[in-house]
C-alpha cells in the first residue's frame, strides 16, 4: 500500500498575521517544494476574487515577503490551481445544479462575490444584502432597514 502526503496551507495564521508576513509559512513552502510535496493554499475567505486573482496577489506576497525574509531557493508558487477559497465549491458542486435556480450568496464584498457567482454559472443568485432590502422581516440590521426606507 502506498502512502501520498499532501499538505494545505491555511493562509491566515501561517502565511500571515492580519498583514504581516510570515518567515516560517515562507520557509515550510521551500521545504515542502523541495521535498516535492504536493500543496494547496486554503483560506475561509477570497474577498471576492477569483482563485486565478487571489493566487497571483498570494504570489506577489510570498515574493516580497520571501526576499524581505532572505528566502533563497526554489519554492513552487501560489497559482489557481493551488488555491480553495470559501466559495471555490460553487463552481463544482452547486452551478451545474442551481445555475437556473435563485440561491442567496452570503459573503462580501457584495460586488465582488456576485461578479465570482455569475462567473460560475449562478445566473439567478441573490446576494444577502440585497434580499434583507426586498424582505424587511428578514433582518432588522439598521443598514438594511435604512436602504429598505430609501428604496420605498
Amino acid at each position: 500500500m502506498s502512502t501520498r502526503v499532501a499538505i494545505a496551507f491555511d493562509i491566515d495564521g501561517v502565511f500571515k498575521y492580519g498583514r504581516e508576513w510570515s518567515a516560517d509559512g515562507l520557509s515550510s513552502l521551500q521545504k515542502a517544494t523541495q521535498a516535492k510535496i504536493p500543496y494547496v493554499f486554503v483560506t475561509n475567505g477570497g474577498g471576492g476574487l477569483t482563485e486565478a486573482t487571489y493566487g497571483q496577489h498570494l504570489k506577489e506576497k510570498v515574493v516580497a515577503a520571501g526576499s524581505a525574509a532572505g528566502v533563497t531557493g526554489d519554492i513552487a508558487m501560489p497559482d489557481e490551481k493551488r488555491m480553495i477559497l470559501s466559495y471555490t465549491p460553487w463552481e463544482s458542486m452547486l452551478a451545474g445544479q442551481y445555475a437556473n435556480q435563485r440561491v442567496m450568496v452570503i459573503s462580501d464584498p457584495r460586488d465582488k462575490v456576485m461578479e465570482v457567482a455569475r462567473k460560475y454559472g449562478l445566473t439567478k443568485a441573490e446576494h444577502y444584502s440585497d434580499y434583507a432590502v426586498k424582505h424587511g422581516t428578514v433582518t432588522n440590521f439598521a443598514c438594511f432597514t435604512s436602504l429598505r426606507e430609501k428604496n420605498n
